[in-house]
């Protein structure tokens, strides 16, 4: 076993015993919160979900990817046995019903990941853009925003409503933001996601406003 590999598998026992460590701390996997509101019609939950990952960079960068300057930041952003990820989201959900007819929900994603905190390739052939200009040094706005953090963002943000129309049929409606999730494809996601939205499509096209 060569030096580098040493390094690399004590790097790892510290980043498993570092997992087990936060995994051990009491953070719940999901919250759920129902607020007593004194009135049996109105129902109030406040739920959060909690998730932690971690990765490690276990070998170093291909030399071929390394030395490639249009696909390289990626590679030099990470060494060897250093973490890729150290990463904690919290989902926060609020929903609020009157008479399981009406009300409003919202919901907001934050998150932060330390893993990010200090990356650069402080590779002078660097094609990494930070608001437009070359830089090897720091990571670029988006990447700062949707990957390192802290940060958030609104999910649902919606009123709804629903009401009987005639003796079988009922009627809702929606006002606001709604996120939709489209599942996950393993395989090819680019046919995975535009199958679900097309069948998805098909079926509020013959649905309408009635459910």
């Amino acid at each position: 076993m060569n030096n580098n590999n040493k390094i690399c598998h004590a790097n790892l026992r510290r980043g498993l015993l570092a997992t087990a460590i936060l995994a051990g701390m009491g953070i719940a996997p999901a919250q759920a919160l129902e607020i007593d509101t004194g009135n049996e019609d109105l129902s109030v939950r406040f739920d959060n979900t909690f998730k932690l990952n971690y990765g490690q960079r276990v070998e170093s960068a291909n030399s071929k990817l390394a030395n490639s300057w249009n696909n390289n930041d990626g590679n030099r952003n990470f060494s060897s046995g250093s973490a890729v990820s150290q990463r904690l989201d919290v989902l926060s959900e609020l929903d609020v019903v009157f008479k399981q007819k009406a009300g409003f929900r919202v919901s907001a994603n934050s998150w932060y990941d330390h893993a990010y905190d200090n990356v650069g390739s402080a590779n002078a052939s660097t094609n990494q853009l930070n608001n437009g200009v070359p830089d090897s040094r720091h990571i670029s706005g988006y990447a700062d925003r949707y990957y390192n953090g802290p940060s958030a963002e609104i999910l649902d943000a919606f009123v709804f409503g629903s009401t009987e129309v005639g003796d079988e049929t009922l009627l809702s409606a929606k006002l606001g933001s709604h996120t939709q999730y489209w599942g996950e494809s393993i395989l090819a996601f680019a046919h995975g996601n535009r199958g679900a939205q097309g069948t998805c499509s098909a079926m509020y096209r013959g649905r309408a406003s009635f459910s």
